[in-house]
């Protein structure tokens, strides 16, 4: 039979073993939710510069940036409160092993952090795309590029350049002059 200091001692491996592998968690949640924003910033410049070099006015497709920011937005907000559910976790694991000492851990000083200017900064590329996507919408005539009708090009009527005659020269003595021969 174990005694207790065996017991605790294979709590606070597997304790330090989960907080490792939730700190892979993490930082993975992380990189997916900087790369989403990479990706949802890729998407919509190129569905808007599309749609301006393509004269297309349908309110429909100058929606679409709109809903992937919405969509993006809450994508990023699940993230987000992912990360706060293994936020409280290891809250509660750095409660139980870090009384008494002077240093709190990283989840409770977080929570000092944490609020609506915390929200907005981890959302703002979302609400970005969200203020711009708007106005696109309503003046999407505006961004439209018109195309060149090329059934009916320019034609521009081109003179021949006025050049002299051409005269041909002999230099003597040169290596490349040709000497006449007379071969009777």
């Amino acid at each position: 039979m174990e005694n207790v200091e065996e017991k605790h001692s294979k709590a606070v491996e597997y304790t330090i073993k989960e907080f490792e592998v939730l700190r892979i968690e993490i930082d993975s949640t992380l990189k997916d939710i900087r790369a989403f924003e990479l990706y949802g910033i890729i998407a919509t410049g190129t569905i808007w510069a599309w749609l301006a070099t393509h004269s297309n006015d349908n309110l429909f497709a100058w929606s679409l940036p709109l809903l992937l920011s919405f969509a993006g937005f809450f994508r990023n907000w699940g993230l987000y409160r992912h990360l706060g559910f293994i936020g409280k976790y290891i809250k509660q694991i750095e409660i139980v092993h870090l009384k008494g000492y002077a240093l709190e851990g990283w989840e409770h000083w977080l929570d000092k952090d944490r609020g609506v200017r915390r929200v907005v900064t981890d959302n703002l590329v979302w609400i970005i795309l969200l203020f711009v996507a708007l106005p696109a919408i309503y003046l999407r005539s505006d961004f439209i590029v018109p195309i060149q009708d090329h059934t009916n090009p320019i034609t521009i009527d081109v003179k021949p350049f006025p050049c002299p005659p051409p005269q041909s020269k002999i230099i003597k003595n040169s290596p490349h002059s040709v000497t006449p021969t007379n071969n009777k």
